[in-house]
């Protein structure tokens, strides 16, 4: 039913495969009554704004978003008969459309005489699976769970769990910090099953235990919560909140009716509504309060759930070796000893002002107990700025609160997420290498005497001199400045951050402390303060979204005209949608890269020796359990002679054909496999192939690293190129070619057709319009815009930073011999003739003994010389059919080949004019299937190639299907991101019109370390620079830079910054 609902109203889905099935279980979970696991027609008590909630985050635009929601509010309570009576149902059976039999008021059926032609037959190709595929890579890990909080304790005091070790509950840390969170952790220690940590309860100061009659607890008494100084007369009921309480759990208890904590209504809510916006429901779910806290404390992270129970005065309960310990958020951000355990957090539900005439609940700071009577009312508001309104981390939060008594010196306190500066701690890792952590910010407090400041102006009613509104505001931004110059950008420029951190907190004084609006008293100032409590967030979320379609049906087009239900609608709502890497034919071995872990760097030894393939065995056993013989894997490089002959892929970038003959062209070669350098950090150098995806991921995880000892290189003098500021600086990079010939080269690209890019782009260098002379210009003269003129101008930087495209299904292939080669039969005969001969010396009593210090070869395998393993068929001297003859091929060889690609035509003549190039007594034809792609954005446009043709490659030399996946880490190494770019502007404005007369926009474009797409990103930029604005004087440049990064590609909407 559930299905249907979304079916009807829903013709497709790209991305979401399995939404309904997914989300069916969150509407269960929220309805208030049992239904014995049956789907009701409605849920009772879910509103429109519930099945909103439930949904946010969790699919795109790509998944048309109004027509998933349109089928799911059907079950909420009360319906949605008013959205559903605008929106036309989709057409499920094609002999029942819009164009025969069925009618709406919002589809007009109208007919358009086109020419007519001569109709073709309809034919489905459909695709078989063999099985799944496999499961992702996960480390072996000990695991231990405990049942008692006192049990940890003990264990921690005692160092019983040993210095290794990672408290996990939600462990959405994982999703931020990948590379340090598991680094060194052999021990996982499961802490969900600890009641005590999952219970929110009325708090009780005896709940708190020392370890012993000398165990500290911070506070005027034992066993008692520390009184805040600030807050002696404030009203409220404390209640416990467990560390492994989720935030969604949490958030689900402060908006439920409780009669004992009726006063406390405003202030509920309004710490609800912002845990609300810290990310979807699911992350909300796995997500637990004391998570966050030690992730805020240990990575500095900028933890929304901080800001806002630090902002309303919360405490904190964690233990350390030492004992138990209670204090303020503060005094647990300096806690400093061995490892320490959040154990619940002590949140006071403050009362609202005995008397409100306005409450500020629904408001935009979500602000606690706003009314006109001050006297002894508490008030609390906090707000977050981010990107999107949820799954986002903030680039500013803050929280505020105060109390209401002129008594008392200050009753006011702040806090702000995502500002402090602090020292960048780093993480030791093995051999004495050592990882900065990426966050570079933390929580900031305003100091007590700015803060006392603006408490003495609230209480004298914001005198007009002196400390004045604007002045603290100053000098408050002024300490934001401080805190957030010398940080690095990575969530937003600083001074950006520090403006809007500043104008949340004049939005609190005016809603709360009474500070002066820059609005004057006016009629209309009712409506402003209104505005003010109204965000994005608020005004989206109180009311349900409704939309409604219309669209026209054209008979003569039928069917194209008609809403048809989407081909794979049905296997994707019910989860049974067929990738690339769903699909697995029998026989198959599987293949990835092994990437550089350097860039800029000549490669001077590829170590595929004995010594090497025993350390790979060694890991892989003792870090995953995993006992493989490291002689079933081969090992493909670009010094393999086979490899040679497709390695340069510069002209097929945009089509398969021959490269060029400019000789400029191959300044920067673009090859498969790395051949005489590395120019990026995570370029392939070499294929490797084996008996699992698992096993090759792993292994090649290891090969890439460089204490394995593979991969041996000599950085280059000069650092890398990594930002098109330094490829500017460098001026030049010096290019390695084959038989060491070294040549300097710009690192500026060239952008016309003339250049060094190939004569079929097309390429643009430049756009101008201007009405007084030739529209070919480079420039624009400025100085026909003065001020004497009546103009201004104005010049800048906008930047946009590069974007990963983070599809749901990596780069994949799967290759597969429909046809076996004669060459490769003559092959396979002489093989299991030396396979008889060797068994027969086996009857004899010869055998194989293991080596004490490693594996042995197995029979299928090369027997390794006394000097290494013989290289894996690959290379002039080791491969088989060297010395076979050969026998023409009658008629073409077919390779049958699934690949998740956007480029089918030229994947297809990639691996066709490969096939061709091994062998010239072989013609070869390919049969590409592209499945249902999971996701490309451009990622799959010019890079799908990578994958498909190792694939084809090791499926012909094996003669047996090859599956070629690349792993989420490895995908994102070896792909291009989307371009950054930095556009300098300069315009001029009339003062009086304010229209813009003239403008010069030079665009900088980092291109990474090959050509790729980059010349069509930047065309596409300067022909949309102007958008659809008419300038006069308009001029736009571009250029693209080299930098030592994988080679930046397209991705959807390029070229438009």
């Amino acid at each position: 039913e559930l299905r249907q609902g979304v079916l009807q109203y829903h013709p497709g889905a790209e991305q979401g495969q399995a939404d309904a099935g997914d989300h069916r279980a969150d509407l269960v979970e929220c309805q208030n009554s049992a239904d014995g696991g049956e789907a009701p027609s409605s849920y009772p008590g879910l509103s429109l704004v519930d099945i909103e909630d439930l949904f946010s985050g969790n699919i795109c635009r790509c998944t048309g978003y109004r027509s998933i929601l349109c089928g799911m509010k059907t079950y909420a309570q009360g319906g949605n008969a008013d959205e559903l009576n605008n929106t036309p149902p989709y057409v499920l059976d094609e002999t029942n459309s819009y164009a025969n039999n069925l009618t709406h008021p919002n589809v007009t059926v109208r007919r358009f005489p086109i020419p007519s032609y001569e109709t073709q037959d309809k034919t489905t190709n459909r695709i078989h699976a063999a099985s799944t595929g496999q499961s992702p890579p996960l480390p072996r890990h000990k695991w231990i769970r405990p049942t008692t909080r006192y049990e940890l304790q003990n264990n921690i005091r005692l160092g019983k769990y040993g210095s290794n070790y990672k408290l996990v509950y939600g462990n959405t840390s994982y999703g931020v910090y990948p590379e340090f969170e598991w680094a060194n952790v052999g021990l996982l220690i499961d802490i969900s099953g600890i009641g005590d940590l999952t219970k929110i309860k009325p708090y009780q100061p005896e709940w708190i235990k020392p370890w012993s009659p000398e165990g500290e607890i911070w506070g005027s008494q034992p066993n008692a919560l520390p009184t805040h100084p600030l807050l002696p007369k404030a009203r409220g009921v404390k209640v416990s909140v467990g560390a492994g309480v989720t935030i969604q759990r949490l958030v689900d208890w402060l908006q439920e009716d409780r009669g004992e904590y009726e006063k406390a209504r405003t202030f509920m809510r309004a710490c609800a509504q912002h845990l609300k916006r810290i990310a979807g429901h699911q992350v909300r779910n796995a997500g637990s309060i004391g998570g966050s806290l030690m992730m805020a404390k240990l990575w500095n992270f900028p933890s929304d759930t901080w800001t806002v129970l630090d902002g309303a005065q919360a405490a904190v309960t964690w233990c350390d070796p030492e004992g138990d310990k209670t204090g303020s958020f503060e005094k647990f951000q300096n806690a400093k000893g061995g490892p320490m355990v959040v154990l619940n957090v002590i949140l006071t539900l403050w009362e609202d002002a005995p008397s409100e005439s306005t409450t500020g609940g629904e408001s935009s700071s979500s602000s606690a107990g706003a009314s006109t009577q001050r006297q002894e009312a508490s008030y609390f508001g906090s707000a977050r700025v981010a990107q999107r309104l949820q799954n986002a981390h903030p680039l500013v939060n803050f929280a505020a609160f105060n109390h209401w008594d002129p008594a008392w010196s200050n009753s006011f306190s702040c806090v702000w997420g995502n500002i402090d500066k602090c020292n960048v701690p780093t993480f030791d890792l093995e051999d004495g290498e050592r990882w900065p952590i990426r966050a570079n910010t933390s929580h900031y407090r305003l100091p007590e005497e700015l803060s006392s400041r603006i408490w003495a102006a609230t209480l004298a009613g914001w005198p007009s001199e002196g400390d004045t509104l604007d002045s603290l505001l100053g000098e408050v931004e002024q300490k934001l400045l401080e805190k957030t110059r010398d940080n690095a950008e990575e969530q937003g420029d600083p001074i950006v951050r520090c403006r809007v951190a500043t104008n949340l907190l004049r939005k609190y004084c005016i809603m709360n402390l009474g500070a002066p609006s820059s609005v004057e008293a006016t009629p209309s100032s009712v409506a402003i303060t209104k505005s003010l409590r109204q965000t994005i967030y608020q005004a989206r979320t109180v009311t349900p979204s409704s939309g409604s379609q219309k669209f026209m049906v054209n008979p003569e087009q039928e069917p194209v005209s008609e809403p048809f239900i989407k081909a794979s609608a049905i296997r994707q709502t019910k989860g049974e949608a067929l990738y690339t890497q769903s699909i697995l034919a029998p026989r198959t071995v599987h293949a990835t890269f092994v990437s550089s872990w350097a860039a800029a760097a000549k490669i001077k030894l590829i170590s595929d020796t004995n010594q090497t393939r025993l350390k790979l065995y060694n890991h892989l056993l003792d870090t995953y359990g995993i006992a493989v013989n490291p002689y079933d894997l081969h090992v493909y490089t670009a010094q393999d002679t086979l490899i040679q002959k497709f390695n340069l892929l510069n002209a097929a970038k945009w089509i398969h054909s021959d490269p060029p003959e400019q000789e400029s062209f191959h300044s920067f070669p673009s090859y498969l496999l790395a051949n005489v350098e590395v120019v990026y950090y995570g370029q392939p150098v070499a294929i490797l192939v084996g008996p699992s995806e698992r096993i090759v991921t792993l292994a090649a995880d290891y090969l890439g690293t460089e204490k394995s000892g593979f991969l041996k290189l000599e950085l280059n003098k000069m650092p890398p190129i990594l930002s098109v500021q330094d490829a500017i600086d460098a001026e030049e990079v010096e290019v390695r070619l084959e038989n060491d010939v070294n040549i300097k080269v710009p690192t500026v690209f060239e952008t016309t057709s003339r250049g060094r890019g190939p004569p079929s782009s097309n390429a643009i260098n430049s756009v101008s319009k201007d009405p007084s002379g030739p529209n070919n210009k480079t420039s624009i003269d400025f100085s026909l815009f003065g001020e004497d003129q009546g103009y201004w101008i104005l010049e800048g930087e906008h930047s946009v930073p590069a974007q990963v495209h983070f599809y749901m299904e990596t780069q994949s292939a799967l290759a597969y011999p429909e046809s076996t080669r004669p060459s490769k039969k003559q092959e396979t005969d002489q093989i299991n003739r030396v396979r008889n001969d060797d068994s027969q010396q086996s009857s004899k009593g010869e055998s194989h003994v293991p080596s004490p210090s490693g594996p042995t070869p197995s029979s299928s395998s090369p027997t390794p010389s006394p000097s290494g393993p013989t290289p894996s068929s690959s290379g002039a001297a080791s491969h088989p059919s060297a010395s076979v003859p050969s026998t023409p091929s009658p008629s073409p060889l077919s390779m049958k080949l699934y690949a998740s690609t956007q480029s089918c035509m030229q994947v297809r003549g990639q691996v066709k004019a490969m096939l061709n190039s091994l062998k010239e007594d072989e013609k070869w034809e390919v049969d590409l299937i592209t499945p249902q792609v999971g996701g490309g954005f451009g990622g799959k446009e010019v890079q799908s190639n990578f994958v498909a043709l190792g694939a084809a490659f090791v499926a012909w030399e094996l003669d047996r299907p090859c599956r070629f996946v690349l792993s989420r880490d490895a995908d994102m190494r070896i792909i291009g991101h989307r371009h950054p770019m930095t556009a300098k502007w300069k315009v001029a404005v009339h003062n009086d019109t304010g229209v813009i007369k003239a403008m010069q926009i030079d665009y900088l474009a980092d291109a990474g370390c090959t050509y790729d797409a980059t010349l069509p990103v930047v065309d596409l930029a300067l022909l949309t620079a102007d958008n659809a604005y008419n300038i006069d004087y308009f001029c736009a440049t571009g250029k693209a830079y080299f930098t030592n990064k994988a080679s930046n590609t397209a991705m959807r909407s390029f070229g438009v910054v």
